[in-house]
């Protein structure tokens, strides 16, 4: 091998290793901005945003069952019986939505934590998918 070829591979691994190491600040920078970070008082806002995810659903739910009584009872003329029927179906969809949310969390509050930041489901496999109602 001639001098000259020698510098270039030379020249090469240290433009590879500059550019793996590149790489990696980039990487750690994306997984720095990825973090959630603190609200405004310096809190985590997953609270929050699951009160809220809670109350809609509740909401939608007997607005919903409310909304199909109103229509039936007038269309039929049989006001409030409809009414009353879906609303008491609404609260129980509601009821039914929030005890899922609640299983799903605590669910996910069991599942111990990996080294790589993904719940692994105990047997050193990671579980697919998110939790929910079965």
């Amino acid at each position: 091998m001639r001098p000259e070829d020698q510098d270039r591979t030379d020249e090469g691994r240290s433009r590879l290793t500059d550019l793996d190491r590149r790489l990696r600040d980039a990487q750690a920078r994306r997984q720095a901005a990825l973090k959630p970070r603190g609200g405004a008082l310096g809190g985590d806002n997953r609270g929050v945003g699951l009160g809220l995810r809670v109350a809609i659903d509740i909401v939608a739910a007997v607005a919903v069952g409310v909304v199909i009584g109103i229509a039936l009872d007038r269309w039929l003329g049989t006001a409030p019986w409809f009414l009353l029927v879906f609303f008491m179906l609404g609260c129980g969809a509601a009821f039914m939505s929030v005890y899922r949310t609640a299983m799903a969390l605590e669910a996910a509050r069991r599942q111990p934590e990996s080294s790589d930041g993904s719940a692994g489901n105990g047997d050193g496999t990671k579980e697919q998918g998110r939790g929910g109602a079965a």
